[in-house]
């Protein structure tokens, strides 16, 4: 009877066994049929895997409203706080490949809604209470950056073949009937670093930042700051509303904000030519990040029907 018994435990333990060995079989398999991808999806997993590309959406999507803003005299509303809540509605994907060389362009539609807590009535910087409005205002964007890939292998697995070897600036702004609003523009940006490097960027898309060991992504140390200079072109002659969303991880931890300075503006006749600098320090976690530059005319904070028009740029940067 105890044999009986034995026997019973042995069969018992090796119908677990092959359960087990079964299971984990079962487990590899979707890792093998992963990796057999087609070159379409598997440059589109190696750009969502990017950690410098992922750093961008925690700064664009600032969530709630977040900076403190001094009122202006002939406005219809002081705005104290402002903040943008971001929702990615859809996304376009085109490829070009051309010999061991493929170029991938990103173009991602965002649902945004601007927070703006405000007062009726101005206030004297120091009040302890003076927002008594919430203003919330819809807009649609679209943000567009572009990648090269190099072609390394050619196996059976698509992912192994292509390496991310470039990696442009974003840039975006409001959409209406599928066209970008064009009364406020970046034109140019100058960043530059505590070493005195400088990068002078034009067309963000065509602006490239290279990946890997030869990286050129910006490189700043922890508590390091970087200065930038904004070149903009307005229709209206108020100080624009440009600012700089930076710092923020994975989730919106650390995320910062602030207003750039108008240094000068001057009118050819059509529109306003307009330098704006802001500078920004790191924090003490290492990592990808984004610097994010939205400029938004005065109205559309100070003036509570203003309809929202925004262009933005972004900036990598990586902190050791």
């Amino acid at each position: 009877m105890l044999k009986l018994k034995n026997i019973t435990r042995i069969l018992t333990l090796l119908l677990i066994a092959i359960f087990i060995i079964s299971g984990c079989s079962d487990d590899t398999s979707p890792v093998l049929s992963e990796e057999k991808l087609t070159d379409d999806a598997a440059l589109k997993q190696l750009i969502e895997e990017d950690e410098a590309y992922q750093s961008f959406e925690p700064a664009y999507n600032e969530e709630e409203t977040m900076l403190i803003v001094a009122p202006k005299i002939d406005a219809t509303i002081y705005p104290v706080r402002v903040g943008q809540r971001m929702r990615l509605t859809d996304v376009d994907i085109a490829k070009v490949i051309e010999g061991d060389t493929a170029f991938v362009s990103v173009t991602k539609y965002f649902s945004g809604r601007l927070f703006i807590a405000a007062s009726y009535d101005e206030f004297v910087r120091g009040d302890s209470i003076v927002i008594d409005t919430l203003i919330e205002k819809n807009f649609e964007t679209k943000i567009t950056r572009n990648f090269k890939f190099l072609k390394i292998a050619d196996t059976e697995y698509a992912k192994k073949n292509w390496k991310l070897v470039a990696i442009s600036l974003p840039e975006g702004g409001t959409i209406t009937d599928g066209m970008l609003s064009d009364n406020i523009k970046i034109t140019r940006l100058t960043i530059t670093l505590g070493t005195g490097e400088e990068f002078v960027v034009e067309n963000p898309n065509e602006f490239y930042l290279t990946r890997g060991t030869k990286e050129q992504i910006p490189l700043l140390g922890r508590f390091e700051s970087a200065l930038l200079t904004a070149e903009v072109t307005s229709a209206y002659e108020e100080d624009d509303f440009v600012t700089l969303t930076y710092g923020a991880r994975k989730g919106g931890l650390n995320r910062s904000k602030q207003r750039f300075e108008l240094i000068s503006s001057e009118f050819d006749g059509a529109v306003y030519h307009k330098i704006y600098q802001a500078s920004y320090r790191t924090h003490q976690f290492p990592g990808y990040f984004h610097a994010i530059i939205n400029a938004i005319p005065d109205q559309v904070v100070t003036d509570d029907s203003t309809p929202v028009e925004e262009h933005s740029w972004g900036v990598p940067y990586r902190v050791n």
